[in-house]
């Protein structure tokens, strides 16, 4: 802001700090206007959103994937250890293979669960 030297009564002042701002409202208006988000800037931003929620989901996928075959690996291992003659002789082994077994198994569900979700 500047100050302006007015000729004049206090009439005329405001007379001409009215015409004034009459004058330089309609840039203030655009300058705020343009400040504000225009439609492309908008989809840009909503664009950008689904682009990051495709790849989030992709990498939750992924990992779930990853997972899945860690289990499922492990599952095949503690077959292949009941298979063994020296654990069916070994109590407290084939339970805590079985309890084993039991939580891997349930959390595959539940993986495999979330893959369906995912996978859509």
């Amino acid at each position: 802001q500047k100050f302006v030297n007015y000729i004049g009564n206090y009439d005329y002042y405001l007379e001409k700090r009215d015409e004034l701002t009459a004058v330089y409202a309609p840039e203030e208006k655009e300058l705020l206007s343009s400040s504000a988000p225009t439609e492309a800037k908008n989809a840009w931003i909503s664009q950008k959103e689904q682009q990051a929620a495709r790849r989030k989901k992709e990498n939750d996928l992924k990992k779930v994937e990853e997972r899945i075959a860690v289990l499922e690996e492990r599952n095949r291992e503690i077959d292949k250890e009941f298979a063994l003659p020296e654990t069916g002789t070994d109590l407290p082994r084939c339970q805590e293979l079985s309890r084993e077994q039991a939580e891997v198994v349930e959390e595959l569900e539940t993986l495999y669960e979330q893959w369906e979700s995912l996978a859509e």
